[in-house]
């Protein structure tokens, strides 16, 4: 169940954060080239990047699922593709430290399916937003909103979603 308690019938997005080890980082890079296909080939990718800065060494993928009863049909299908189990996920999970999930929501608009370009520089910001206190919630609210201005005013990139924690760090936008 979510925290909020509305994720039942609604688009659920998947944040996966992999911590790699450092001295795995190109054969991590190199088998996800080879084999990421037989992934991809049980549900949506939104998008899959490799961190420079902040947490380095890290691999986010973001997975788009039509409710939470899709995401655990997907996960069922993936334990039973032997494919998948021997070419990519007993290989990748050597060269991993730790992981880190949490299931999103859209709150309002849409998500920005294609990058402004390929390669490219992308940032993730979190914010925290507080409960119980209406003033605290609406700075919140217009500080996401003069980010998705500020990016599209200056042009220095695509808004790619505003997401809201459904299961994870909770008060987080």
């Amino acid at each position: 169940m979510s925290q909020s308690g509305n994720s039942v019938g609604k688009k659920i997005y998947e944040l996966r954060t992999y911590s790699i080890k450092p001295t795995c980082t190109g054969k991590y890079k190199q088998l996800t080239t080879e084999k990421y296909h037989l992934r991809t080939a049980h549900s949506k990718m939104i998008g899959f990047w490799m961190t420079e800065i902040g947490g380095v060494n890290e691999a986010v993928h973001l997975w788009e699922y039509d409710d939470l009863a899709h995401r655990a049909s997907v996960r069922s299908a993936m334990s039973k593709d032997s494919k998948w189990i021997s070419e990519y996920a007993s290989i990748a999970h050597q060269y991993f430290d730790k992981q880190h999930n949490e299931l999103l929501t859209v709150p309002w608009g849409e998500i920005a399916t294609s990058p402004s370009q390929e390669g490219g520089v992308y940032e993730l910001r979190a914010l925290h937003v507080g409960s119980g206190r209406s003033t605290s919630l609406l700075q919140n609210i217009k500080d996401l909103t003069s980010l998705q201005e500020e990016i599209l005013q200056e042009k220095q990139g695509k808004l790619i979603s505003v997401f809201s924690t459904e299961i994870g760090n909770c008060n987080i936008g």
